[in-house]
């Protein structure tokens, strides 16, 4: 699979958990940069996918309670128990994998580990953009979460526990 894409798409992913990092998203109005697990000298980013339905390296890893081995949750996994949501961008400004490996400062081991994994999660790294900087509400074009099989508008804030729309403070 080829992790190169040429052109840009109008927009951008950002593809959250509703329940507990999506209610500080909205109320920070911001998608916060990250820098943990990261080596020293890679640079934290906000991390972004132009894949339209699920972005499969956003599945969190959890301990089966049954075997105690880590493994990723299943997209079915997190959207009943966790509720999916994304924020979608303009890629304007964004920086492509392509220029985060040259200079994000991620080491060329840890690179190529993350394609490998990527591209067994049926992921394309060539969909993936980073912004260095937080990503504030003014940039958001939409945010969305999954309800039914169906990605739906979140006017003002969402609520998994709910399902119904939840003014945010």
């Amino acid at each position: 699979m080829s992790t190169k894409r040429d052109a840009r798409p109008s927009i951008v992913w950002h593809y959250t958990v509703e329940t507990f990092c999506l209610p500080g998203i909205l109320a920070d109005g911001a998608i916060h940069t990250t820098d943990g697990g990261l080596g020293a000298k890679e640079r934290p980013a906000v991390w972004f996918s132009r894949r339209h339905s699920w972005e499969p390296t956003a599945l969190k890893g959890l301990i089966d309670p049954e075997t105690g081995v880590r493994r990723n949750a299943t997209f079915a996994e997190m959207a009943s128990d966790l509720g999916l949501a994304r924020i979608g961008v303009r890629p304007d400004g964004l920086t492509t994998w392509l220029e985060h490996r040259r200079i994000g400062g991620i080491p060329a081991d840890e690179a190529r580990w993350l394609v490998k994994s990527a591209i067994m999660l049926g992921s394309n790294p060539g969909d993936w953009f980073v912004d260095y900087g937080d990503v504030t509400r003014d940039r958001w074009v939409t945010v969305q979460r999954w309800d039914d099989g169906v990605w739906v508008d979140c006017e003002v804030g969402c609520s998994h526990n709910t399902g119904r729309l939840a003014a945010s403070a």
